[in-house]
């Protein structure tokens, strides 16, 4: 009896999540005051506005995210030099939200914040290359490299980091 039990409320959950309607949901999101004001400048180029309409949609309405749409707008604000659009991006990629893992590409956005100095993408990179995976070839040196960048950039996690691969 329990096997019942347990089969009926796995299709009645099955059946509330076939009746989410991302339309209605997109909607809502699009019809935000502070997305409509910034759609605009975003559609015109503008990298912050097109990092906040990203937020706005990583953030959803609050029970869905639409990742999807996050990303295609951190990656136009960040062809356009937006750090932290570039790290997003970045994180997007390294964990697979909303887009298959693929840490070629993660490795481009960090690449291009760290290399504006930033010490989260340098210590993301140095992660990267310190764990690899999925076709991604671990690489020590560069791992090091990168928490050296992040030690210099002022970040205690980079030194700490540096230590702990110079200890091993």
């Amino acid at each position: 009896m329990k096997i019942f039990t347990w089969l009926f409320l796995y299709f009645i959950a099955a059946e509330s999540f076939a009746a989410v309607d991302y339309d209605a949901m997109l909607a809502e999101i699009r019809s935000k005051p502070e997305y409509i004001l910034l759609l605009p400048d975003a559609q015109k180029g503008d990298p912050v506005a097109q990092k906040k309409i990203g937020d706005i949609y990583n953030e959803g309405d609050g029970v869905f995210a639409f990742p999807a749409q996050a990303l295609y707008w951190y990656e136009k604000a960040g062809m356009q030099g937006n750090l932290t659009a570039q790290i997003q991006a970045g994180d997007f990629y390294y964990s697979g939200t909303g887009v298959h893992k693929n840490y070629f590409l993660a490795k481009k956005w960090y690449e291009k914040a760290a290399n504006q100095g930033n010490a989260r993408a340098q210590i993301s990179l140095g992660n990267l290359y310190s764990t690899g995976g999925s076709f991604f070839p671990k690489n020590k040196l560069k791992a090091k490299k990168w928490y050296s960048k992040a030690c210099e950039s002022g970040s205690f996690a980079g030194c700490n980091l540096k230590k702990s691969i110079q200890d091993k």
